[in-house]
């Protein structure tokens, strides 16, 4: 995906708040978060045949990632 892609995406956020920017090309759709370690790689359930799916978070995006993600659980 591209950064154009990516902010299309994010341009959906109000009917699919499923949607979380990892980097400035990449946007995922964020089921569930099973996990996080030390160097910012999220494990999340997502709704692709796989299930789960490990991304690591850019440094510039990882609040905006957990401010989003967190503001959807509530």
């Amino acid at each position: 995906m591209n950064k154009e892609e990516a902010n299309a995406q994010m341009d959906t956020f109000l009917r699919f708040p499923g949607f979380v920017r990892v980097s400035e090309d990449h946007v995922i759709n964020v089921k569930h978060v099973i996990g996080v370690d030390e160097m910012k790689r999220v494990l999340f359930l997502t709704d692709k045949e796989k299930g789960k799916e490990e991304v690591k978070v850019d440094e510039e995006y990882w609040w905006n990632f957990i401010i989003e993600y967190n503001g959807r659980q509530k």
